[in-house]
């Protein structure tokens, strides 16, 4: 399926789904026309899938709107599973790959409430004692198949980034900790060779990019004239600001429209704030409602107005930096709004408890701090409770101050006796 050899690597990817497809690989492909940055490319836990793998990478990117477009991407030079451990230590043990880039979601990191590793769950502690010798089972966590990496890139090639592309406050740092404090359990040789070799700079990301599905292959054939199990459709807006922190050489993505700045931190707090706390939103109250997709969410009037106040409270904290939420805000709207996309509100609210502290709380915590309610804001948290048969050891789940707080007791029976009698599947517990 390639029209031309597979590029030489350069960046090695940990968490192989749609979103890096559409995103990280995109950008790195409109960046690269000398194909000196291919991607070698390693799913999360889960296998390659089987069109992408007998397709060597191959994909069609399709581009939704009033007009479509498809094309195809060939800047992955390899597609393997992340547990194939020898596979990934080879990969990031080539001198000629300066950098890594991650996917994993906010769970993958495996950091406690205090933001470092969380050394008491048990796929870390597994982790720990394989990387010191003590047991030959398989690693079963991304910090754990890093560190494992780093210990071979350390005997073989020096500096890299380690760029991370999830969406977590100051994601860089995060990254930082989880792979360090993993590292210091298992050799603090190699977690000094880390912190003095390894750049972690944090980044924020923007793409929305549903999961794949029977539409993204029917455009893609349509399109193209080919059939494509491992097409991927995604919107045309794009947006990726890194943070001008390297450790060695890397693609030139501000040629392909990102940023490099000094301070991501702006950005990173616009979307956060603004976008990924109305996708908690809506995924949260929207399936209560007995919506699916983003966009018939945000159609339903009352969901609408419910986001407007939280960005309306949001707002206040974004910092000056990242410009003018009004403009921004029009253009979530539209992109909420787009009839070519179906972001399906259960794939959103996929580890809601974790989501709920970086995308919400931070508002609401804001707004009180300022001698405000917060409540707009304190709606995601209580659709989030609402199912919850013992609400206080819910609230307490979510480690916050108000499990005594009479705001989101009330919002909960509020949205209990608002709700219709027709209900959404899965719940997101």
């Amino acid at each position: 399926m390639r029209t031309a050899p597979a590029p030489s690597t350069g960046i090695v990817h940990l968490g192989l789904g749609a979103f890096h497809r559409a995103h990280q690989a995109a950008f790195t492909a409109d960046a690269d026309p000398e194909r000196r940055w291919g991607i070698a490319a390693f799913t999360g836990r889960s296998p390659v899938p089987s069109a992408l793998e007998q397709q060597g990478g191959v994909y069609t990117l399709v581009e939704a709107g009033t007009d479509p477009t498809a094309r195809l991407m060939e800047q992955l030079s390899s597609v393997r599973s992340g547990r194939d451990r020898a596979a990934f230590r080879s990969a990031l043990a080539d001198p000629r790959v300066s950098m890594l880039t991650l996917t994993l979601t906010e769970r993958g990191y495996r950091l406690g409430a205090d933001g470092r590793i969380d050394l008491l769950d048990d796929e870390v502690r597994s982790d720990i004692a394989v990387l010191r010798g003590e047991r030959a089972d398989d690693l079963m966590t991304a910090p754990g198949r890093i560190v494992d990496a780093l210990a071979g890139r350390r005997a073989s090639a020096g500096s890299l980034t380690v760029v991370s592309c999830d969406n977590l406050a100051v994601n860089g740092a995060a990254t930082r900790s989880a792979v360090l404090g993993l590292a210091g359990e298992v050799d603090e040789a190699l977690a000094g060779w880390i912190e003095r070799e390894i750049a972690f700079p944090s980044t924020a990301v923007d793409r929305i990019t549903p999961r794949p599905d029977a539409r993204a292959r029917e455009l893609a054939e349509h399109l193209t004239g080919f059939a494509d199990d491992a097409a991927v459709l995604t919107e045309r807006y794009r947006e990726w600001v890194l943070e001008d922190s390297f450790a060695a050489d890397r693609p030139a993505w501000e040629e392909a429209g990102a940023l490099v700045v000094t301070d991501v931190a702006p950005f990173e707090a616009r979307k956060l704030l603004l976008l990924n706390a109305a996708h908690t939103l809506l995924a949260l109250e929207g399936r209560l409602r007995g919506h699916e997709t983003v966009r018939e969410a945000f159609a339903d009037a009352e969901l609408r107005g419910r986001v407007e106040a939280l960005w309306d409270e949001a707002s206040r904290g974004i910092p000056p930096e990242a410009g003018p939420t009004d403009p921004y805000r029009s253009t979530l709207a539209e992109r909420f709004a787009e009839p070519g996309i179906d972001h399906r509100l259960e794939q959103i609210a996929e580890g809601s408890e974790q989501k709920l502290r970086i995308r919400i709380v931070p508002t609401v915590l804001a707004e009180r701090a300022a001698g405000r309610s917060g409540r707009a804001a304190l709606r995601a948290v209580a659709a989030y409770l609402s199912d919850c048969p013992q609400l206080r050891d819910g609230v307490a789940e979510l480690h916050r101050p108000w499990a005594d707080d009479d705001g989101v007791v009330d919002l909960v029976d509020e949205i209990r006796r608002t709700l219709p009698e027709r209900r959404a599947g899965p719940r997101h517990r």
